[in-house]
């Protein structure tokens, strides 16, 4: 962001206040844009019925993407250089409408504001000032002015404008009532960061949930969905129904907007889990033994299930080590004259309980050597 630098002694030039006002308009703007993008953003601006067939659009702010100087300012030439520009109304607007369907819509204008008659300094007899430049009398604009400029159409909107509101008046109607009135799609209304707050501290208050219980990705979700366009004014939640609640197919949190389903937002069951077991035993005669775990996943995802035998001497005879998913055999071998097995396997599942099993035997008449036979799992989530 750039300053002017003023030094004692030296003459102080018309450009230097108009140079220092660009300059904060061009941090102001760019620092909205690394904020906001360089889309429209607006706060405010809320629409409301008027008497009759009017509509009142409240003060507010917009920010647009535009140049730097759209008009000259002082001695300073127009900049087109692309910066965001912000416009603020600090007065309601009044727009009338008639029977159709209304697109209220607003765009950041840009124009020279209050004008007076200034004194100028009078070279010739500095005691008594000029009147105006030249002395013509003339005013002059005294700012520049950033506002928002606001229309109704029933047909297309301005290049260069957004659309705010639909406002559907019906024929023969002599008044418009708020229920006629809704943002228009995909308009500039965000939820301020205060707000964004609240709702993803009420969001995961009510679960329950603790981070290391929650799925990254699904948390994104929950941000992008919150992070979303609804109603317009104060509250930015006008007209609208936002709902949170367990869902009825899994242990998660899900989420709407009126009548859109945004899917899951929020997982607190089982996420990712593991979970291993090993037994030490001697196999007698011609026998089998298997080794079982079951647990219950909240959604669809994918097993790795692993076995092994070691045995604490070479088996002379064959033995047998096989491992599975749901009564699904994955793997499975058997060999003679040694001294271990291991076997693996991948599945995918769907939600509710999976059981892994891993089974040993051996096709000695005697007692077989002595064995350490494990069986481990993880299972990572769609």
């Amino acid at each position: 962001m750039d300053l002017p630098n003023t030094y004692v002694g030296a003459i102080p030039l018309d450009s230097d206040l108009p140079t220092l006002g660009r300059f904060a308009v061009e941090g102001l703007g760019f620092l909205a844009q690394l904020v906001m993008g360089s889309g429209a953003a607006a706060t405010g601006l809320a629409c409301t019925p008027g008497s009759g067939l009017t509509v009142s659009v409240s003060a507010g702010s917009l920010l647009q993407l535009s140049t730097l100087a759209p008009v000259a300012s002082g001695p300073l030439p127009v900049d087109n250089t692309p910066c965001v520009q912000q416009g603020i109304n600090t007065a309601a607007t009044t727009l009338t409408l008639g029977a159709g369907t209304w697109t209220i819509y607003g765009s950041v204008s840009v124009s020279g504001g209050a004008q007076a008659v200034l004194p100028y300094f009078n070279a010739a007899n500095p005691s008594q000032p000029l009147s105006g430049p030249g002395n013509s009398g003339q005013p002059v604009y005294t700012q520049t002015q950033a506002r928002v400029a606001l229309g109704a159409t029933t047909g297309t909107i301005p290049a260069g404008s957004v659309a705010l509101y639909t406002v559907a008046v019906p024929n023969g109607a002599t008044n418009i009532t708020q229920a006629t009135i809704s943002q228009a799609a995909n308009g500039p209304f965000w939820l301020t960061v205060p707000q964004i707050a609240a709702k993803i501290g009420t969001v995961i208050g009510a679960a329950g949930i603790a981070e290391s219980t929650t799925n990254s990705n699904d948390l994104l979700a929950a941000l992008q969905a919150l992070f979303v366009r609804v109603g317009g004014g104060v509250n930015q939640q006008s007209g609208h129904v936002i709902e949170f609640g367990l869902s009825t197919t899994s242990t998660a949190l899900r989420a709407t907007i009126d009548t859109t389903d945004l899917g899951e937002i929020v997982t607190f069951g089982n996420v990712a889990l593991g979970g291993w077991q090993e037994q030490y035993y001697a196999l007698t005669g011609n026998t089998t033994r298997t080794l079982s775990a079951s647990f219950t996943v909240s959604r669809s995802g994918i097993v790795r299930v692993m076995a092994s035998a070691n045995l604490a001497t070479q088996s002379t005879s064959n033995v047998y080590l096989d491992c599975a998913v749901n009564g699904t055999r994955l793997s499975a071998d058997n060999t003679t004259n040694s001294t271990g097995l291991t076997n693996h396997g991948v599945m995918a599942v769907s939600a509710g309980t999976v059981t892994v099993t891993s089974t040993f035997g051996s096709a000695a008449s005697g007692t077989s050597p002595n064995c350490g036979h494990t069986l481990s799992y993880d299972f990572i989530p769609s």
